[in-house]
This record gives C-alpha cells, structure tokens and sequence, in this order.
C-alpha cells in the first residue's frame, strides 16, 4: 500500500475560504505545514492551491513565498479565484507568474478560474520563458477564440518548449482557436 504523505507535494487545505490579506494566507499556508513551519518549501517539487479563494494582498505574499521554493516543479493554481471580479484576476495572476519565471516548472495547473484572455496576457511570460514546461492545464478558463489564439501565440515564440499535454476543455475556443493550437502543438511535436 501506498504511503498517502507527501513531504515534496504541499497542499494548502482546500477549505473554501476567501484569502484577502497576507496575514490570513500565511495563516493557512502554516496550518497546512508540517511543525506550524515553512521551511520545509525549498524541498517541495509541487504546490497546490486550489478549493481557496485569493485576493491580490495574499497573491503577493504567494508570488514572494514562491521565491523560497527553490526545488518547484509542478503548481496547482486551479479554482484559486471564486467570487473574485474576472478585472482582478489578471494582475493577481501575473504577479504569481512572473514569481514561477526562475524555476524550471514541468507542470502547470490554471483550470477553473474565470480569467478569460486578460489572463492569458498575464501568465503568458510562463508559456514564452518556459523551458522545461511539458503539462499546461487551462480547462474551462473563459479563453474563448481570442485567448486560444494569444496562447497559440506564446507558445510559438518558445522554441524549447515541447509539451506533452495540453488541457483546454470547456473554454468555447471555436475554429479560430483551435486551429491557432493545432498549428503551435503540430509545431512542437511532443504531444502525447
């Protein structure tokens, strides 16, 4: 049988709470650590959010802890935004994007958040830098043909990237956006 701990996968406790501020995000992040302590986070190679709700203050505080993950691989950002307004979601996300840029993130995870292609403009530093970048999740994201299409754009500018696969259901990405996709996965030909 399978041992259910994972000291390298951190989760901060899905509980459907609303993070405003640094302090009440901080609180959460410690109640889901071992010891009350995050110093554990250097060694953590994956970070999962999601079932919480965050506002700008405590993406800030996520963006500087980030900092401190220096063995991060794989990030978990989905249904991170619930009863936000969709006009504070791209500078909440860019801020934590732009936080991810120095690690070498095998996966990312920005299913279920409403964000729309305002959020695309905000994360695509990660599809553009992204060298080791081989899992991109974004299913039902609001993207629609326009916001495909900007990922379609981003992804094309990355000549290291190579995913192996790519989520981006119930997102209404009609012809437009999925043929924009099609043509920038055809090009990398890793697609599994």
């Amino acid at each position: 049988m399978e041992s259910t701990h994972q000291s390298d996968h951190f989760v901060v406790k899905p509980e459907q709470k609303k993070f405003d501020t640094a302090e009440q995000v901080e609180q959460a992040w410690l109640a889901s650590s071992p010891n009350n302590s995050l110093d554990h986070l250097s060694k953590v190679t994956k970070i999962t959010l999601g079932g919480n709700s965050y506002g700008f203050e405590a993406c800030e505080w996520v963006a500087k802890t980030l900092a401190s993950c220096e063995s991060l691989k794989a990030i978990d950002f989905s249904n991170i935004f619930v009863s936000r307004l969709r006009a504070e979601l791209p500078k909440s996300l860019k801020i934590m994007a732009e936080a991810l840029l120095p690690r070498d993130l095998h996966e990312v995870d920005l299913s279920d958040n409403a964000f729309g292609p305002d959020g695309v403009r905000a994360f695509e530093c990660l599809l553009t830098n992204g060298h080791a970048l081989t899992v991109f999740k974004v299913t039902n994201c609001g993207l629609g043909p326009e916001g495909a299409t900007m990922i379609a754009a981003a992804m094309s500018q990355n000549k290291h990237l190579k995913l192996t696969k790519f989520h981006a259901g119930r997102d209404r990405l009609e012809n437009p956006g999925i043929k924009a996709l099609a043509q920038a996965l055809q090009a990398q030909g890793s697609l599994q």
